[in-house]
């Protein structure tokens, strides 16, 4: 599998002590000194909560923009913008990032951020859970491969969210990370809790009074000829009714989550050409930018950067997302691979 590196945006940065560490932050999770410290910034945070909670109905995502440092050999990634991924190809379980979102992204991040970094890249899994499939892991290892690059994953109806690292070569979810402000401004962060498990809280708190108000009633018959029997007959019939309708409600959520498994090994069979391709070659493919000229075409192109367009013609346009070698556009971006 090839790693795909874009010269212009590794740009690591030299003097790490101009970059201040946050002093106003929270911890959310369980801290982890050997991990990635993963600083967001609270209005970011929570533009992206508002902005993964705007649709579920299909998978959305965006770029992370801030600064990397590293301290006492410690990588510290410090999250102050985020850039909406535009023009994407979308469905409710997959992502993809098209050559249009990449000019959006690319547009915005030199006018409004020129002097940032990419750190990674954000998506949601609306009902799904926090994990990378082997596609996401293939987005990571092949676009935001750098030591100090991450990927951040939000369930909006669940209501959860983490976020993922090179570790040992690998690509691991953190333990915790940190959300910080300006010093004297105050950090109000209210964390949702899963859906589900408020589920399987209600059911298993239904069962235990359903089998409390058993022993209660037949203690109190047994002690006394005054109770209410017909009464208590109700109080029952109706806690078992609730216990039914949380029953067919996560029976139905299994249901779902099964199939949603089906699809993804689907998925994950069906590839299986592409994947041959793809890992052809493991050697690093390093490509540099070009901003499209008037006149211009893919084969001079191709000559002007001494590239021998037959023989790298079809990487040119995987590369690019492009489908027609004829319609290319003055102004947009295109990545040859360095000869």
């Amino acid at each position: 599998m090839k790693e795909i590196e874009i010269v212009e945006d590794e740009k690591i940065n030299a003097s790490n002590e101009t970059i201040k560490l946050p002093d106003n932050f929270i911890t959310i999770g369980e801290t982890d000194v050997n991990d990635v410290k993963i600083y967001i910034k609270q209005d970011v945070y929570n533009e992206i909560e508002k902005f993964s909670k705007a649709d579920t109905t299909r998978e959305r995502g965006g770029i992370l923009i801030g600064d990397y440092a590293e301290v006492n050999n410690k990588k510290n990634v410090i999250i102050s913008d985020f850039i909406e991924a535009k023009y994407t190809d979308a469905t409710a379980s997959t992502l993809t990032f098209t050559h249009e979102t990449w000019n959006y992204i690319h547009n915005e991040h030199e006018n409004l951020y020129p002097d940032k970094k990419i750190l990674g890249w954000q998506h949601t899994h609306p009902s799904y859970g926090i994990f990378l499939s082997n596609y996401d892991i293939f987005i990571q290892e092949n676009f935001f491969n750098l030591p100090w690059q991450i990927a951040y994953v939000v369930d909006p109806i669940a209501g959860t969210r983490g976020f993922f690292q090179w570790k040992n070569d690998k690509v691991e979810k953190t333990n915790s990370f940190y959300i910080f402000d300006d010093i004297g401004k105050k950090l109000e962060i209210k964390l949702d809790k899963s859906n589900k498990s408020k589920g399987k809280l209600s059911l298993f708190s239904l069962i235990t009074f359903f089998i409390l108000a058993s022993v209660l009633v037949f203690t109190i018959f047994e002690g006394t000829e005054k109770i209410n029997y017909e009464e208590k007959q109700n109080e029952l019939l109706i806690a078992n009714n609730q216990l039914t309708t949380e029953k067919d409600e996560l029976t139905k959520k299994l249901q779902e989550s099964k199939e949603l498994i089906e699809k993804l090994q689907q998925a994950e069979n069906t590839p299986k050409e592409n994947k041959k391709t793809d890992e052809v070659d493991k050697d690093i493919l390093k490509l540099k930018p070009y901003t499209i000229q008037a006149g211009d075409t893919l084969n001079e192109i191709c000559k002007k950067h001494n590239l021998d367009y037959d023989k790298n013609k079809a990487l040119v346009l995987k590369i690019n997302g492009i489908t027609n070698e004829d319609k290319i556009y003055v102004g947009e971006k295109l990545y040859l691979p360095l000869s």
